[in-house]
């Protein structure tokens, strides 16, 4: 599960070697920190620490960043984000002990987390897990954020070929 955040572009532009280290600066230094921090807000009140790592890539045609879920319970924060079945586990092969009542600290298409609460009477022998609603946290961060990037990303085009077209660096340049 990542969410990646990719801007397509005209070949002409990824001959400016200037115009590629620009745009992956601004990819590194702002989008990638962004969308951690997004993430990182899904989590705020859960009892495992997810970490989330960032990855650049840059293809003959495109330029972009992957933010990903690492750690120990990045599987969790996988599990969480594309929902499960309903299925039957046990962690020690002895069974589970857990509330029957839960109020999940997220929500689909919610970018924060409130505190989670448990009630009722306690269950045990082996434990039945409901279905876990997909809380689609890679969709929702990736709608929210198109804008941005996509605003970012112009301003530097925008910026790096106003800068070539210059009359003081066309005398540069010759």
């Amino acid at each position: 599960m990542q969410i990646k955040v990719v801007v397509t572009v005209p070949k002409k532009i990824f001959d400016d070697k200037a115009m590629v280290a620009e745009l992956t600066r601004v990819q590194n230094s702002k989008t990638a920190p962004e969308v951690k921090r997004l993430f990182k807000n899904t989590t705020g009140d859960w009892q495992h620490n997810v970490d989330f790592q960032s990855r650049q890539r840059t293809t003959s045609s495109s330029i972009g960043v992957s933010i990903f879920p690492t750690g120990g319970n990045a599987w969790l924060y996988a599990i969480i984000n594309n929902g499960s079945d309903r299925h039957i586990t046990s962690h020690t092969g002895r069974g589970m002990r857990f509330q029957t009542g839960y109020n999940a600290s997220t929500a689909r298409g919610r970018m924060n987390s409130k505190k989670h609460t448990r009630y009722g009477g306690w269950a045990g022998a082996q434990s039945v897990h409901q279905i876990i609603e997909p809380r689609e946290f890679d969709k929702t961060i990736g709608d929210f954020y198109t804008g941005t990037f996509t605003r970012d990303m112009q301003k530097v085009i925008d910026y790096q070929a106003k800068k070539a077209a210059s009359p003081s660096n066309q005398e540069t340049l010759k």
